[in-house]
């Protein structure tokens, strides 16, 4: 009788109602935290954002995280921080992404077709084969960049920064627009494209800053592009 009576108070606090909703609770918290926060726990709490306000400016990526061929068409991303995140192949055409910071990204083979990317921050990034016509770079900072075998056709470069980006066979670039940008003398380009520069813009009377000659400029072309881990970068995948 002792023992039955001592069984039942155990299975009385077992099954308590507040314990079994204390216990449910901390199992729902537990879940809802790992997926928000652990392994694409960054795209869920973007998908949240979107469910609840159609928008997701300023959202912040987690850092070093893997999103290869994502889908991010026609989201307002303004502002976002993407620290060192992986986005190889990803869909963001049309995409709003002023002033957004992608920190070492590695986006070779994205789609940002017609993407807003005004004042954004891609320094460093990697771009080869990246499409990116008709986006709108204005302001944009692309020093350090490989743009490599990049689609460029009808981009925007107005006062956007090319130092030391790597231009080597971009299609499409315009050299109208090129003078547009901000430190396009300091970018490196293929033999071809660095001599239809030359002639064109000599053609123009326009000078090149910070060298004596086209002739010194023409030279410095010739010397391997260096990444900013000091590296000669390679060809797209």
């Amino acid at each position: 009788m002792l023992r039955s009576n001592s069984t039942l108070r155990i299975l009385r606090v077992v099954f308590n109602p507040w314990l079994l909703a204390l216990a449910l609770g901390a199992g729902l918290a537990f879940a809802a935290a790992n997926f928000f926060f652990g392994t694409n726990g960054d795209l869920h709490r973007l998908k949240l954002r979107l469910f609840v306000d159609g928008a997701a400016p300023r959202h912040r990526f987690d850092a070093g995280s893997n999103h290869d061929g994502v889908f991010l068409r026609n989201l307002n991303l303004r502002g976002s921080y993407f620290p060192g995140v992986t986005l190889r192949n990803a869909r963001l055409g049309e995409a709003q992404l002023d002033k957004a910071v992608f920190e070492r990204c590695d986006l070779r083979g994205a789609e940002l077709r017609n993407a807003v990317l005004r004042q954004a921050v891609l320094r460093a990034c990697r771009l080869e084969g990246a499409d990116l016509r008709e986006a709108d770079l204005t302001g944009a900072d692309l020093s350090g960049c490989s743009l490599r075998s990049a689609l460029l056709a009808g981009a925007k470069l107005d006062g956007a920064d090319l130092a030391h980006a790597d231009l080597h066979n971009a299609v499409g670039l315009s050299l109208d627009e090129l003078p547009e940008a901000r430190n396009w003398h300091l970018a490196a380009y293929d033999a071809d494209t660095a001599l239809s520069i030359a002639k064109h813009f000599q053609q123009a009377g326009l000078a090149v800053t910070e060298f004596a000659s086209w002739n010194d400029w023409l030279v410095e072309q010739k010397k391997p592009a260096v990444t900013h881990e000091g590296g000669v970068p390679q060809g797209p995948p």
